[in-house]
């Protein structure tokens, strides 16, 4: 099967998520264009089409066979600009959380529920002892955006530092240090003791998955994939966008141990369990030829 996948924009979330599920998908053939530059492509060539960013489901309109589309999900925040007659032609959909599927069948029957997975030989725990106390951000840290809480992040984490010097900040993302992929696991997750994310909304975090399987506690909000399915205290503490919670979640990983430890252990369970890319592109691999 010859497939074709659009995606945003090269490196990212998305970009990401379909070279991990084309990796192991290779009794098909895969080329990736970025944007909305499919002018230039033969669709017809292909067997299907796999829409990984949602804005880009105007490219429908181009292409005249609807049931070689596989539309993804990922996000509440683009649901408004969706044609649902398009998802009603389309031959299947992805869904990144329970939500997202609960609206898309509604529309469509070959609704899949498919979270992000990852290669758990490469995102893994190191154990190793830090010198400090290092409380980590991923996401966009420029002042005009609040979507993923960093000014509440900061505004926390910041008086926490002024108050034990053994307390650090390490942050990664848009306006603040970039690492590449290949080298997120060494230069950010085995850095950082705990990760902070206040997220208005998710479809499937892949920070979050990402920090559960190198054995990084998460402190975030109850929205999106891991919203419906984590525990709270038991693989992750769920807080709102408040600066008095996330400062009282901080101090428990920092100064209770087994709490640590024991979020920590599951977290990685949790992963490996239902993170892991050999069993997600087996999933997906179902939704590309809409069998259930």
């Amino acid at each position: 099967m010859k497939i074709l996948w659009i995606i945003d924009v090269p490196d990212w979330a998305y970009d990401i998520n379909a070279k991990s599920i084309s990796s192991k998908l290779n009794n098909h053939s895969h080329n990736f264009i970025y944007g909305n530059k499919t002018s230039n492509v033969d669709i017809s060539q292909y067997d299907k089409v796999i829409i990984m960013f949602p804005p880009n489901i105007s490219i429908c309109s181009h292409i005249d066979n609807y049931s070689k589309i596989v539309f993804t999900l990922n996000s509440h925040r683009v649901l408004g600009d969706i044609n649902v007659d398009i998802l009603k032609k389309i031959g299947s959909i992805v869904c990144a959380n329970k939500s997202l599927y609960d609206y898309a069948i509604k529309y469509n029957k070959n609704s899949f529920f498919i979270p992000e997975g990852l290669d758990l030989n490469y995102f893994k725990c190191n154990n190793k002892q830090l010198d400090k106390f290092v409380i980590g951000f991923s996401g966009n840290i420029k002042a005009s955006s609040s979507h993923k809480g960093y000014p509440i992040y900061k505004k926390v984490v910041d008086n926490l530092i002024s108050i034990d010097k053994s307390i650090s900040s390490l942050c990664v993302g848009i306006g603040s240090t970039f690492v590449k992929r290949e080298n997120i696991v060494n230069e950010f997750y085995n850095k950082i003791s705990c990760l902070v994310l206040l997220s208005i909304n998710e479809g499937c975090s892949s920070v979050i998955m990402e920090a559960l399987a190198c054995g990084v506690p998460v402190i975030c909000t109850k929205v999106g994939y891991h919203g419906d399915v984590l525990e709270n205290n038991k693989n992750v503490i769920f807080i709102n966008r408040d600066e008095k919670e996330l400062t009282n979640a901080i101090n428990l990983l920092y100064t209770n141990q087994y709490v640590y430890n024991e979020i920590k252990k599951n977290g990685i369970d949790f992963a490996s369990r239902y993170h892991n890319i050999d069993n997600i592109s087996k999933e997906f691999e179902l939704a590309i030829t809409n069998n259930h």
